[in-house]
């Protein structure tokens, strides 16, 4: 079973998260209630997905998207339970190269 994470309201103005994973469900935080994250992640996010950023319409749901790693790495160490996240890396500019003449055959 691939691992989701979902929220729910809890109070007026609060959301909480969870990670279900082998049928369990852990405990990850708590944040101010956007309704942008609630139609997002209410009906579950698979952990891999959780690195792709493009499906992030709002700013609320990027930043809730990026500090969702560190909390599941603490629920894998307590629990001892092991999630496969998918990270994506920021893409690394190309360093420029230097053309030397003498790499080229040119007939003077």
């Amino acid at each position: 079973m691939q691992a989701k994470i979902y929220c729910k309201p809890v109070a007026k103005d609060v959301h909480e998260f969870y990670l279900i994973a082998d049928g369990e469900k852990y405990y990850l935080f708590e944040q101010k209630f956007y309704m942008s994250n609630h139609y997002y992640f209410k009906n579950g996010v698979a952990v891999k997905d959780v690195g792709d950023f493009s499906k992030a319409k709002t700013v609320t749901i990027r930043n809730t998207l990026e500090k969702l790693p560190k909390y599941l790495k603490k629920v894998s160490k307590r629990y001892g339970i092991e999630i496969e996240t998918k990270s994506q890396s920021k893409p690394r500019m190309k360093q420029n190269q230097k053309y030397v003449l003498d790499d080229y055959d040119i007939a003077a």
